[in-house]
């Protein structure tokens, strides 16, 4: 595996445990690369991985919005939650439950779907 990146190289002194240090001397003489290349390599593969975790994590999301299971406030709480300001749990209460009117929660849901 080719560094990609930035193009340049950083020169950066990293304290190992001695096991770990011992654990990438032995992969990189098995795998026939240089100690630097074997660190390199082992460094993208767990940032790739990380990457591939938030990947999935969309696509959950994502998942759960096509069913309909989540999905963003309406328009009609923009006005009610702006960037920066705390809404407080009585001013959204009041607003949630002019919705309400003695309905289930299930109703509501039904009845909300119907508009998507």
């Amino acid at each position: 595996m080719v560094a990609k990146g930035g193009g340049g190289m950083s020169k950066l002194t990293v304290r190992l445990p001695e096991g770990l240090h011992h654990r990438l001397r032995q992969k990189a003489r098995v795998t026939s690369l240089t100690l630097n290349q074997m660190i390199i390599n082992s460094l993208q593969a767990g940032l790739a991985q990380e990457s591939a975790k938030l990947s999935e994590k969309e696509k959950a999301i994502s998942a759960l919005q096509e069913t309909g299971l989540i999905r963003k406030l309406g328009e009609g709480y923009n006005d009610l939650v702006k960037k920066g300001e705390k809404v407080n749990r009585d001013t959204l209460y009041k607003s949630l439950s002019s919705k309400i009117k003695g309905k289930s929660l299930s109703e509501i849901i039904i009845e909300d779907r119907g508009r998507l």
